[in-house]
């Protein structure tokens, strides 16, 4: 279908830039707690640091659990985690994934004032 395939596009940039920005959020954190890539990975229920190596690039989409135990080595909350790897999140990609988090918040932020 050729009407698809821009969605797909979108999406699939959208989920690489979200990818990378989480990576981004997640070494950028390490650094600042002085930790080896090595320490973090082990601190993480023994994660491979090759694994971890790959979430830092934005190579691969880590399971939610990884991403819970990574956040906990790390000492911050995921949801933390999440809203500063949609800040990190390059290109174009990442200014549609900032946008649709501030319509989220304003949405929230509206239903609350109704009920």
């Amino acid at each position: 279908m050729p009407g698809r395939r821009k969605p797909d596009l979108v999406w699939a940039a959208e989920q690489k830039a979200g990818n990378v920005g989480l990576g981004r959020a997640i070494a950028g954190l390490r650094e600042k707690a002085g930790l080896s890539r090595a320490e973090l990975a082990r601190r993480s229920d023994d994660l491979a640091p090759e694994s971890l190596a790959a979430i830092e690039r934005g190579d691969v989409e880590a399971q939610w659990g990884t991403l819970r135990a990574i956040a906990a080595a790390l000492g911050v909350e995921l949801d933390s985690l999440f809203r500063l790897g949609i800040e990190l999140a390059p290109s174009r990609a990442g200014e549609r994934l900032r946008e649709r988090e501030r319509e989220a918040q304003t949405a929230t932020l509206d239903e609350g004032e109704r009920t």
